[in-house]
Formats: structure tokens, C-alpha cells, sequence
């Protein structure tokens, strides 16, 4: 997963990294559970606020490494799923569990 994490409540120095997890706990390096392998993701992320609104832009690998048993192809014309949460409503910007605030949906590339 890509995760957009603060590194304080005001929303300034956003971090956009790579995580996974396998609980209902904060998601954790990809290394945490044995894997140094990446998807790809690449040093252009960009993020943005405006109004409250924030909008995370990056760019990632189609293709995994063989390795990677924590990451997942995009196939160009398929649909892929995208999982999206966001903290508690209030919270700041920093990781907070998201509640109801999540959701799914299917995205062809």
C-alpha cells in the first residue's frame, strides 16, 4: 500500500513510503514482515492542501519484482481494485484509524 502519513497535526512534510499490514495496526515497512523488495515507487510523489482536501499524487512500477509476495501487478485494461482510508475527521493530518472513513474501488489503468 501507499500510505500519505503528516509528520505533525498542522499537515506540513508529508511522507508518501510503502507499507503493508497484515492486523488492524498502523501499517509498518514492507521490511517489518520480511521483505526488502519495493514496488517501485518512485521519488516524484507530490502532495497538496487546499480547503482541507488533500491530494496525493505518485508513480509506481507495473510490474513487481519476482520477490515481492507483498505487492500486486497493474495490468494495463484490467480492473484493479484500490483500497482507501483516511483518519478520524478532526484528528489533524496525522495517521489516525480511519473508522467508516474507507472504501474500495475499481480502477482500469
Amino acid at each position: 500500500m501507499v500510505v500519505v502519513d503528516s509528520q505533525d497535526k498542522g499537515g506540513g512534510a508529508f511522507v508518501v513510503r510503502e507499507a503493508w499490514t497484515l492486523t488492524y495496526g498502523t501499517p509498518l515497512p514492507k521490511s517489518f514482515y520480511g521483505s526488502d523488495a519495493t514496488s517501485g515507487l518512485a521519488a516524484d510523489c507530490a502532495v497538496s492542501v487546499m480547503d482541507g482536501v488533500i491530494e496525493a499524487t505518485f508513480t509506481r512500477a507495473a510490474t513487481i519484482a519476482p520477490t515481492d509476495q507483498l505487492g500486486a501487478n497493474v495490468t494495463q485494461g484490467v480492473d484493479t481494485t484500490v483500497v482507501w482510508a483516511f483518519g478520524e475527521a478532526g484528528g489533524g493530518f496525522m495517521m489516525d484509524y480511519h473508522l467508516q472513513h474507507r472504501g474500495t474501488a475499481f480502477v482500469t489503468w
